[in-house]
C-alpha cells in the first residue's frame, strides 16, 4: 500500500502534467517552405512620371532549372529565380502588390541585398529606412547598394558565373576587401552613419554594363552577346538621407583611407623613371584630430600603412633602401592625393562621409552645439591637414629586379 504523501505527489504531478497540455501547442506559427516565396534580392525604384514606387523582387524557384523564358506583365522566368515587379504608393503597398503574382507569401529574411535606384535616393530614403526597420523579417545584416540605373534593371541582370545574381552581388562584395574599389557596409552600419550626429551615410555602388566578347572569346555564342552583367564600384554617399552625389574608384579609396577601412588594396605609385612598382598594401590605420580655433575649425588626418612590392617593372635595385624610400615617399604621396580627392568631394556635395562632425562632437560636446545646427554651411570651411606615413616592409620572393640596368 503506497503512503498518502506518495499518492499525493503523484496525483499532483499528474494534474500539473495535464494542465501544462494547454500550453503546449505545438508549432503553431510554423511556415512550410513550400508556401513560402524566398526573396533573395528587394530592389526599390521611383517612378516620378506615376508618382509610384516600384517593388522588385528576385525570387528563389528551385523547380525551375531550365533556361529562361518570359512570363506575363511585369514577370521573367530566369532559370532558378523569378523576377516579380509591382506598384504602389508606399513602399510596404508595393511589396505587398506582389501576392497578385505570386501564389505562396513573400518571404523577405533570407534576402541578400537590398537595391535603391538612383531616383529614389534623390528623392530620399527616409520611408525606405522606416519600412526596413518596422518590418520584422528584415534583417539587418545584408548590404544595402545604389544604382545609377534603376533597382529593377539591376535584378534582370544575368549572373556570370552564380546561378543566382544574390549570390554573384554577395561575392563581388567580399572581393572588395581585397580591392578597396567599394565600401562594405551593411544594412546596420547604413542606419547607424545615417542617425549619427555629424555624420553621413554612404553605399557601394552597383551598375549594369553589357558584355561584348572579346575576339578571342567568340566561341561563347551569339547568345551571350549583349548580354548584361552587374559590376560593384564606387561610392553613394549621402546629405541627411538624400542621395548628395558618386565618388570614383580613387576617391572611394580615399574614403577608406580615413575611416581605416582599407586592408587590402593594390596601389601603383607614379615613378619619375615611367616605370612602375605595385604595392600591395596589407595594414592600414587611421586618426582624426579635431581642433576648435577662434577663427575656424580644423581636422588633421593621419594615416598609416604598410605593404608589400608585388610587381617591380624598374631597373633599380629595390633592395637599395634609397630606392625603397623613395617608393615610400611616392606611395604616401599618391594615397594623399586620394584623400585630399575625397575631402573636395565632401566639401563640394556638403556630405560628411567622414564623420568629421562626430569627431568634433567627441572632442568638445558644448562647443559641438554651438556649430551643430550650420554644421553642413561650416563643413566646406573646414581647414584640412592630411599627413601620410607608408612602409614597404617585403619586396616578394626575389630581390633584384630581373631586368636591371
Amino acid at each position: 500500500m503506497l503512503h498518502p504523501r506518495k499518492v499525493l505527489k503523484k496525483t499532483a504531478a499528474g494534474i500539473l502534467m495535464l494542465f501544462l497540455l494547454f500550453f503546449n501547442l505545438g508549432c503553431w506559427d510554423r511556415q512550410e517552405i513550400d508556401k513560402l516565396s524566398l526573396a533573395m534580392v528587394a530592389g526599390i525604384d521611383y517612378c516620378p512620371e506615376k508618382n509610384q514606387i516600384v517593388y522588385t523582387s528576385l525570387i528563389a524557384r528551385p523547380g525551375q532549372l531550365g533556361g529562361g523564358t518570359e512570363g506575363g506583365v511585369g514577370q521573367l522566368f530566369m532559370g532558378p529565380v523569378w523576377v516579380a515587379q509591382s506598384t504602389g504608393k508606399t513602399i510596404f503597398e508595393a511589396s505587398r502588390n506582389i501576392a497578385v503574382k505570386d501564389p505562396r507569401r513573400l518571404f523577405e529574411s533570407h534576402m541578400q541585398a537590398m537595391v535603391v535606384g538612383e531616383e529614389l535616393a534623390r528623392r530620399g530614403i527616409g520611408e525606405l529606412v522606416d519600412f526596413i526597420v518596422r518590418e520584422r523579417e528584415h534583417r539587418l545584416i545584408h548590404p544595402l547598394l545604389v544604382t545609377k540605373c534603376t533597382a529593377g534593371e539591376v535584378i534582370r541582370a544575368e549572373p556570370q558565373l552564380e546561378n543566382i545574381l544574390s549570390q554573384e552581388i554577395k561575392g563581388l562584395l567580399e572581393n572588395q576587401q581585397n580591392l578597396s574599389a567599394a565600401p562594405t557596409m551593411d544594412l546596420k552600419d547604413f542606419l547607424n552613419a545615417l542617425n549619427r550626429p555629424g555624420a553621413d551615410a554612404y553605399a557601394p555602388v552597383i551598375e549594369v554594363r553589357e558584355k561584348n566578347p572579346a575576339p578571342d572569346e567568340e566561341f561563347i555564342g551569339s547568345s551571350e552577346r549583349n548580354k548584361k552583367f552587374i559590376s560593384v564600384q564606387g561610392t553613394a554617399v549621402f546629405s541627411e538621407d538624400k542621395l548628395a552625389g558618386y565618388l570614383n574608384v580613387p576617391e572611394t579609396k580615399g574614403l577608406l583611407w580615413v575611416r581605416g577601412e582599407v586592408n587590402r588594396a593594390n596601389l601603383i605609385p607614379r615613378q619619375s623613371n615611367g616605370g612602375q612598382v605595385t604595392v600591395y598594401i596589407t595594414r592600414s590605420i587611421s586618426k582624426l584630430e579635431p581642433e576648435f580655433t577662434e577663427n575656424c575649425l580644423k581636422m588633421s588626418i593621419q594615416v598609416e600603412t604598410e605593404g608589400d612590392i608585388a610587381a617591380a617593372n624598374i631597373k633599380q635595385d629595390i633592395t637599395d633602401p634609397k630606392v625603397i624610400e623613395e617608393l615610400e615617399k611616392t606611395l604616401a604621396n599618391q594615397i594623399k592625393q586620394e584623400i585630399l580627392m575625397a575631402v573636395t568631394k565632401s566639401k563640394e556635395f556638403k556630405s560628411d562621409f567622414f564623420a568629421f562632425g562626430a569627431s568634433f562632437r567627441r572632442k568638445d560636446q558644448k562647443k559641438w552645439k554651438e556649430i551643430e545646427e550650420n554644421w553642413r554651411e561650416l563643413l566646406p570651411e573646414v581647414e584640412i591637414e592630411v599627413r601620410v606615413s607608408a612602409e614597404i616592409r617585403r619586396t616578394g620572393l626575389i630581390s633584384p629586379p630581373i631586368i636591371q640596368e
